[in-house]
């Protein structure tokens, strides 16, 4: 590998990458002509089982007492839920395994076998285009691991929303279109030889009206590196993985993010932090200080996750898109259920119509008064309204969640005449949303007038 010796380069000038390529294309045909991929082998524990191939398959093994198995389902709850409900200023961590036949795992499932497989179930003809992507990367991430080139270095990928879709496409197949999130993926093997992959969540533009700056602040960024994006689609950008050296981006993910605003900051002209605009000064510092709080998120959220594990382990799942889509339901149903009390949540992950009564409900919540039965009553009405609502999504698949019957939060046990939730939830009222969900301007004094809701900005819901 004296090639990359303190440079920066593509997957693609690496000369073993035509075989790579050609490798993905032979799995990706199987999986046209109707074969499933798998790798047979067995679970490291005292008993010897052959691995699940898929999440329904999981579901199965976990209900048998295989701890393995719900591992594995743990860490594909955790992974939607965090993409589901963070969309910027979020890092999340996944950790590998090197499989002594070369596969690279999670909890025994092989991630080349999860993209390729993945394809058979994509419909929408824009992303399973992406998802063949996807997979090609896959392949030459194990490539990557079994050939050293990951102690040194770290394979970086950008994923943005389909630059080919519409604001509204997009965002009917699962994109985050209100700030454009970009998923800045690294991948690298760690001295006691763990992989890991880490995934930091930047936004692409401020708000639904402002100017998109997620694929020129990425060709600066590789510009920079020496390496040349421009006049390329979002597709052929992940496509181009980048292999740069650990000495470059000592702090992987994080340095990658910080590299990120200062492009997109050139690009604005604005401060930038994780693709926000940011009025106090950002230094290396703060950025780690981001890192932790994405740690703590995920700990605190570690008994939730659990609980859905636990209520999906239950559910017989006749196939993988069905175990795939209650999963989806379950996880809409947690963050709906913690959107309100959680402000680390953007309150637009749910849509801009929910977002207007999830700024409602939390503004409720900061008064000073005290949590009466009436105000709880309130609060209830909302988190109905927020349920019908709202629309959630992590990785886009071709289809938003929406769950009508989530745990409710504020639920007082207690049964309410539909007339009389509607009238006193549209009795005329002012609040002061901490965010627009429409232009995104901070701290903006709203009127709830007949259940319609009007911004000092301008604004008004829909």
């Amino acid at each position: 590998m004296s090639e990359l010796v303190g440079s920066v380069i593509e997957a693609r000038e690496l000369q073993v990458d035509v075989l790579l390529q050609k490798r993905a294309e032979s799995l990706i045909g199987n999986i046209a002509v109707g074969q499933e991929i798998q790798v047979e082998t067995v679970y490291e524990f005292d008993i010897e089982s052959n691995l699940p191939s898929n999440l329904s398959e999981a579901l199965e093994f976990a209900r048998n007492g295989d701890r393995l198995a719900r591992e594995m389902i743990r860490s594909n709850v955790a992974t939607d839920y965090f993409e589901r409900a963070y969309k910027s200023g979020f890092i999340s961590e996944v950790m590998l395994k090197k499989r002594t036949d070369g596969e690279i795992e999670q909890y025994g499932q092989s991630i080349e076998d999860v993209h390729i497989n993945s394809l058979r179930f994509i419909d929408n003809e824009k992303l399973k285009a992406r998802a063949k992507i996807e997979a090609l990367n896959s392949v030459r991430d194990k490539y990557y691991a079994n050939s050293g080139l990951l102690n040194d270095n770290a394979r970086v990928v950008f994923s943005m929303v389909h630059d080919g879709m519409s604001d509204e496409e997009a965002e009917d197949v699962g994109f985050f279109v209100h700030t454009r999130s970009v998923s800045i993926q690294v991948m690298t093997e760690r001295e006691d030889g763990e992989l890991v992959v880490q995934s930091a969540f930047v936004a692409g533009r401020e708000n639904l009206s402002g100017e998109a700056f997620d694929k020129q602040a990425i060709v600066n960024l590789a510009q920079k590196l020496g390496v040349d994006y421009s006049d390329e689609s979002s597709e052929d950008i992940l496509s181009r993985p980048l292999i740069i050296p650990k000495t470059k981006i000592p702090q992987l993910a994080v340095s990658v993010a910080k590299l990120y605003d200062e492009a997109a900051g050139e690009v604005t002209g604005k401060q930038k932090f994780f693709g926000l605009n940011s009025d106090q000064k950002i230094g290396m510092s703060e950025y780690l200080s981001k890192l932790q709080q994405s740690h703590k998120i995920s700990e605190d959220m570690s008994k939730d996750i659990e609980q859905v594990v636990d209520k999906l382990v239950l559910f017989n799942a006749t196939n993988p898109t069905e175990a795939t889509a209650k999963l989806a339901e379950y996880n809409d149903e947690l963050l709906k259920s913690r959107i309100v009390v959680d402000k680390s949540i953007d309150s637009r992950v749910l849509g801009e119509k929910a977002s207007w009564h999830v700024e409602h409900a939390r503004a409720l919540l900061r008064t000073d008064q005290p949590i009466d039965l009436n105000l709880q009553r309130n609060l209830m009405i909302l988190q109905s309204k927020i349920n019908q609502a709202g629309n959630s999504s992590s990785c886009p698949n071709g289809a938003r969640t929406n769950s009508l019957n989530p745990d409710n939060v504020f639920d007082l046990n207690s049964q309410q005449d539909d007339n009389e939730s509607e009238s006193s939830v549209t009795e005329d009222c002012e609040f002061v949303s901490k965010q627009c969900p429409k232009c995104g301007e901070k701290n903006v004094k709203t009127e709830c007038r007949k259940g319609k809701y009007y911004g000092a900005c301008g604004c008004v819901s829909d």
